[in-house]
């Protein structure tokens, strides 16, 4: 059997959340339901509650890694209840939650010149707003050049088989064209 890794070998702590994902003394909350309030830019401020220098640098690379698969999958719909961190009620460290609810992912909307990524963490609507976070956070864009690299068609493929499923041919041609439209955007953005 034929093994793929779906995700890049940098990204270590992306998992998918089901209704069980909390654990059991933590606190989680939202963006807007935390102490951040802004829905606009909040990365910063999210940043600025984390306890040690050590815990803002992984919770910057969970956000950066969440931000670059997301814009990869196309996810149109990761507005501020789509995104939950989680407190450590011992450490006070703040993380990044499993993600869920990708539900809109692979939209060919997604590639909608006037809004690319939408979300409340750090707007990336433009091409222009991608170039300013990687100038910020030079990371981000090794993190969305990783995405080059997978084969969306063996992705789903694999996917299904971990299931016992067949992939319907007729989704193929879906798969592979998105696959090929999200890297054209990403080569677009990292240029």
């Amino acid at each position: 059997m034929t093994t793929y890794r779906l995700l890049p070998k940098h990204v270590s702590r992306i998992e998918i959340g089901s209704s069980d994902f909390r654990k059991h003394d933590y606190e989680y909350f939202s963006i807007v339901h935390g102490n951040v309030t802004s829905e606009d830019d909040c990365l910063i401020p999210l940043l600025e509650m984390a306890p040690s220098e050590k815990n803002r640098q992984e919770l910057l690379n969970e956000i950066l890694n969440m931000l670059a698969l997301d814009t990869y999958m196309g996810q149109i719909d990761r507005f501020h209840n789509n995104i939950v961190f989680e407190r450590n009620p011992k450490t006070k460290e703040i993380h990044l939650s499993p993600l869920f609810d990708f539900e809109y992912s692979l939209k060919s909307s997604y590639l909608d010149p006037d809004s690319i990524y939408p979300n409340p963490i750090y707007p990336l609507f433009t091409i222009k707003d991608y170039r300013r976070m990687i100038e910020i956070f030079p990371e981000f864009k090794e993190k969305l050049e990783s995405f080059l690299s997978i084969k969306l068609v063996d992705a789903a493929t694999f996917a299904y088989q971990s299931k016992g499923l067949v992939m319907p041919s007729c989704k193929l041609p879906f798969y592979h064209d998105f696959d090929k439209r999200q890297k054209k955007l990403i080569r677009k953005i990292i240029e």
